[in-house]
């Protein structure tokens, strides 16, 4: 079986073409109208259906030694082009002027440049997680305006504010294949000035997954515990000392219990 492509040049709409045995077959369509062009092995023009696409309009097609086809491009090439022609030519110029320009009114960003958030925290300001891109967004709906983004791990997860230091604490989990492999749960502390990472806590691998990630963490009054749901289903929660920066230990709560 023969395949070839041909390409009308003019802004005609063409539909799916269809390759027969010995001879390539284009159905095109143009104002309402169906023409049907078939070329044979030696690339002669059998018939043009219908109405010629433009006067003048010629075929030329590649052949090899003995007028057979040799596997090159075909091409029908109207000698006119019609007035639904040049308007999308001159509809695509104008969109790719007005594009330019739109790209040029950009301002070139500086790489490498680090913001400092204000402190301490608004009240406004929210975690917004995006468990599909592993990520976790401050946004401040007072401004209406995004402030920053720190990972979040596998999983939906909510950040918690420290009240007497600039930190921030965000239990992820991680898994070496991406959503599968050897798992790792740590609690990750950044500043909360420049949503820089500035340490960590390893956890153990059962820390809650679920769709309201609110009650999966809680940080004591005085910022000194900072305690992690376990779920394996066995309900647990990880206590972790956020001064010391250490695991401090695990306490059962057997029942329905989350962590507030």
């Amino acid at each position: 079986m023969m395949v070839a492509w041909v390409t009308l040049v003019g802004a005609w709409t063409s539909v799916p073409r269809q390759p027969v045995s010995g001879t390539l077959k284009t159905a095109l369509s143009a104002r309402g109208m169906r023409r049907r062009i078939s070329l044979l092995r030696s690339g002669s023009v059998v018939e043009n259906r219908g109405r010629s696409l433009a006067q003048g309009s010629r075929l030329e097609a590649l052949t090899g030694p003995g007028g057979s086809w040799s596997g090159g491009p075909m091409w029908v090439e109207p000698g006119t082009l019609s007035r639904s022609s040049w308007g999308i030519a001159v509809i695509g110029l104008l969109l790719s002027l007005v594009n330019g320009l739109a790209q040029a009114d950009v301002a070139i960003e500086t790489p490498g440049r680090v913001e400092t958030l204000p402190s301490p925290p608004s009240p406004h300001w929210v975690w917004v997680a995006d468990g599909l891109l592993e990520r976790t967004a401050l946004v401040d709906l007072e401004q209406g305006k995004l402030l920053g983004m720190v990972d979040g791990g596998f999983g939906l997860t909510a950040a918690l504010f420290a009240r007497t230091r600039p930190e921030i604490y965000v239990p992820e989990t991680h898994y070496s294949r991406g959503s599968r492999g050897e798992r790792t749960d740590v609690l990750t502390i950044w500043n909360a000035r420049t949503l820089s990472p500035v340490g960590e806590v390893i956890l153990p691998p059962k820390r809650g997954i679920n769709a309201l990630p609110v009650a999966n963490a809680a940080l004591s009054d005085d910022d000194r515990f900072l305690a992690v749901f376990n779920l394996t289903p066995a309900t647990s929660l990880s206590i972790v000392d956020a001064e010391k920066r250490t695991l401090a230990g695990e306490i059962s709560t057997p029942g329905c219990s989350l962590v507030y």
